[in-house]
């Protein structure tokens, strides 16, 4: 949403330099903050992100549906210098360039931590069998090993005695028992 400020108005230039101070090279916004650190202000009876008033301000209007983007990476800083408009897609390759995308067992919400899906990739049971070790569902399993999850951890070739390391840490199944003619895993119907 365009903030409507024309560039060069002094009353957001004054009203801007009076909530901000010079930190580090930025020009950090000291008034109300959102839960993730980006400054607001009102104008025209809304609520706008500071820095989109400031390059709109200082630079000009934000073309629809673009973001306005920081090059310092500090989400209070309204110096223009530091400020650049981009896609969504430019917003998303920013932050993983700058290392601030949240993955593996950063996220949060991950039952695995990176040692253990190592040791799912050099595991050479089943997915079955290494989703019930691992107590994950069996599609995680085959996303991990086939790439589609996890797949900034890489397997690390010529490793071998990583490989028996980890191999040697897996939990294991429970041992197979026969049934007639077939063999099935204690506690499978």
């Amino acid at each position: 949403m365009n903030c409507k400020v024309q560039k060069g108005d002094p009353v957001a230039l004054g009203r801007l330099s009076a909530m901000s101070e010079d930190v580090g090279g930025c020009r950090v916004y000291v008034g109300s903050k959102s839960n993730k650190g980006y400054g607001r202000i009102w104008w025209n009876g809304q609520l706008h992100q500071a820095h989109r008033i400031s390059y709109e301000v200082n630079i000009g209007p934000i073309p629809a549906g673009k973001h306005v983007l920081h090059r310092c990476d500090n989400p209070p800083c309204v110096n223009p210098e530091h400020l650049f408009v981009g896609t969504n897609m430019d917003n998303v390759q920013d932050k993983i360039v700058k290392g601030r995308q949240h993955r593996g067992e950063t996220t949060g919400t991950s039952k695995l931590k990176e040692e253990q899906v190592r040791a799912i990739k050099a595991d050479t049971r089943s997915n079955t069998a290494v989703a019930r070790a691992y107590g994950v569902v069996k599609s995680l399993i085959s996303e991990i090993r086939s790439g589609k999850k996890w797949a900034h951890i890489r397997d690390q070739p010529g490793n071998e005695e990583f490989v028996t390391k980890l191999r040697e840490k897996l939990p294991r199944s429970k041992p197979a028992t026969t049934k007639g003619d077939t063999i099935t895993e204690r506690g499978a119907a």
